[in-house]
């Protein structure tokens, strides 16, 4: 088995755009442009897993999709609240 571990992109400060809880908060541009380039990367090196696990926090799921979009064939998300802690 491998498992590759992806941290999420770099969210907004909380209270900006409507991030009013820790939750709320989505990638920032920065972040949604280096989780690309970083899901890109995995794609080339050859990196195909058989799923993608996410928190249901919004910039980790959002990474998620990132990741999703850019690796082929595309993947299953799974949300699971055990990635909370």
């Amino acid at each position: 088995m491998e498992l590759v571990i992806v941290r999420h992109g770099i969210a907004v400060d909380l209270g900006t755009h409507g991030a009013s809880t820790d939750a709320d908060r989505r990638l920032s541009d920065a972040g949604r442009r280096k989780t690309r380039d970083a899901a890109r990367g995995l794609a080339a090196i050859g990196c195909r897993p058989d799923v993608i696990l996410t928190s249901p926090l919004a910039r980790a799921a959002e990474t998620a999709e990132l990741l999703q979009a850019e690796l082929v064939p595309p993947l299953p998300i799974d949300e699971t609240e055990a990635l909370l802690n």
